[in-house]
């Protein structure tokens, strides 16, 4: 295991020993796949699919299509092909441990969407991430971060700051990958930083 798998095991652990999980994002990720075609026979991907109850949820309404997690974490890796398993969805939930942030092993437009949920703050060379998720998505990519107005704002806690990114600077990624075609479709607010938001953005790469 080398050092980036480590370190984000430990915070898969840590998150699975008890840390609350939201999961008022997923209605909305549903309504937006619908929009982006998700019907028989699509794939789509989760790029830091976590424990994979994203993906479980999404396989039981989209009964004809078939998701990919890819996950770092080798713990969370086990978690999430348990849950897959239990809920019977071995055929429609494939998991797999690979970095995201390298160029993943499938030809262009493999998928028909790809998803990255809380992951963007963490990743190093963020353009390249999200010009990835438009490699492979033919349809169209879907994004949530939690962003600030100002990552440098007093009130703003460390781990608020660890865990966000500014919302400019997240809108400016999107632009030069997507020029103008990317929209914000939804803004949660965080329960645990008054000044975190957690903002969907959608966009579409045609098909």
């Amino acid at each position: 295991m080398n050092t980036k798998q480590k370190n984000w095991d430990a915070v898969a652990k840590k998150k699975l020993a008890g840390e609350r999980v939201d999961y008022r994002h997923l209605p909305i990720l549903e309504q937006l796949l619908r929009e982006l075609g998700c019907d028989y026979n699509s794939r789509v991907a989760d790029l830091g699919c976590y424990n994979a109850k994203d993906l479980v949820e999404f396989a039981r309404v989209f009964k004809s299509s078939a998701f990919f997690g890819y996950e770092i974490s080798p713990t969370a890796v086990g978690v999430a092909k348990r849950l897959v398993a239990e809920y019977g969805l071995d055929k429609s939930v494939t998991i797999l441990q690979q970095d995201i942030e390298s160029t993943l092993p499938v030809p262009d437009r493999y998928f028909n969407i790809s998803i990255a949920k809380y992951i963007l703050p963490f990743i190093e060379d963020k353009i390249s991430f999200i010009a990835e998720m438009k490699r492979i998505s033919s349809h169209g990519v879907i994004v949530a971060t939690p962003v600030v107005d100002d990552l440098w704002d007093a009130n703003l806690s460390e781990r608020g700051r660890s865990i966000s990114m500014e919302r400019d600077a997240f809108h400016n990624i999107m632009k030069r990958v997507f020029g103008d075609t990317f929209s914000i479709r939804e803004i949660l607010k965080d329960n645990s930083e008054d000044l975190i938001e957690i903002e969907v953005v959608i966009a579409k790469t045609g098909t």
